[in-house]
């Protein structure tokens, strides 16, 4: 006997994000200076503006900066990140990083690096 396959169900849509329920996120880059990555970020903060409290982490003195300070979007300048590899440098910018992600206290974390962070 022959049986035919039960029709495929699609799962139910997920919610759209209301007013009330914005998520925080915090976009970090370790330079804000012109490049692929930051295009892209910069595309994110444009994009994510009006539906997400966003804040740009990063390093450098950068265009976005700019960017943030012209879309609204609260920036948090990390004085100590860079691409040095030094465990020195990294220890303090480490030390600066989770006092920034205290201060914007992200439920989702974005990052761009070009290594493991």
């Amino acid at each position: 006997m022959l049986r035919t396959p039960a029709p495929c169900s699609r799962p139910p849509p997920l919610p759209l994000i209301t007013s009330t329920e914005r998520p925080r996120i915090a976009c970090l880059i370790t330079n804000s200076e012109t490049g692929g990555a930051q295009s892209h970020v910069a595309d994110l903060l444009r994009a994510l503006r009006g539906q997400a409290d966003v804040t740009l982490l990063a390093g450098g003195d950068g265009p976005l900066f700019d960017l943030a300070r012209d879309l609204g979007i609260p920036a948090i300048r990390l004085a100590t990140m860079d691409n040095a590899l030094s465990p020195i440098k990294a220890v303090g910018a480490l030390r600066e990083l989770m006092s920034a992600l205290r201060q914007a206290a992200p439920d989702i974390l974005h990052t761009h690096r070009d290594r493991k962070s």
